[in-house]
């Protein structure tokens, strides 16, 4: 696969991923601003009654609150913008697939979005890579779930906002036991094509860039 495509395969994946992160770390926050926010108004009002230099200091202690709401926003900023661009793969010079190649290296690609929970699609990916390349990045194990929820993906909003799906895989060339095939891959309405190549290996074909 070309960066572009891991890209969008990867920050599909972090769309998902995120939104759970924020659940878990923001859990505490957001039980502790509740706990706190009675006492804030509670010194508010008591201090507003007495001194000016305590209306400073009132002043002072309601902006913290509104620094961190300020703040906020940023991790719910769309992962799915400004995907970077990588080197372009160039095709690999063969016959055109036959049936059997094609729709077999065409349902591994769309096979992405047909998994439904969350675990199946972080899997995906390296459970249908190259030995070579996921050695490359540290091996099979290196992918660890523990901790990530093993939920539908229809109840994460932003998996569901964005839509992702593969839209078209044209242009499938075999030479041997190497192919590509131009893959057009759409994610929050923004539509991207790149040139995928995969190896045919335990008797499947895999992702190979």
């Amino acid at each position: 696969m070309t960066t572009s495509f891991n890209a969008k395969m990867a920050i599909a994946a972090l769309a998902v991923v995120t939104p759970l992160t924020l659940v878990a770390c923001g859990s505490d926050e957001e039980t502790t601003e509740t706990t706190s926010a009675p006492s804030t108004i509670t010194s508010t009002r008591t201090t507003s009654s007495t001194t000016s230099s305590a209306e400073s200091t009132t002043e002072t202690t309601s902006a913290e609150p509104t620094t961190e709401a300020a703040a906020e926003p940023t991790p719910l900023a769309d992962p799915l913008a400004n995907l970077p661009e990588g080197s372009p793969v160039a095709p690999v010079a063969g016959a055109p697939a036959s049936e059997a190649d094609y729709n077999a290296i065409n349902g591994l690609v769309s096979g992405l979005y047909q998994q439904t929970t969350m675990h199946s699609f972080l899997r995906y990916m390296p459970d249908n890579t190259c030995h070579a390349v996921v050695e490359a990045n540290g091996g099979a194990g290196n992918m660890d779930l523990a901790g990530i929820p093993d939920v539908p993906l229809n109840q994460m909003p932003a998996y569901a906002q964005s839509q992702p799906h593969i839209q078209s895989v044209d242009n499938v060339n075999v030479d041997g036991s190497v192919a590509s095939a131009n893959v057009t891959v759409v994610t929050s309405g923004q539509t991207g094509t790149s040139t995928v190549r995969f190896l045919h290996e335990d008797g499947r074909w895999k992702f190979c860039n």
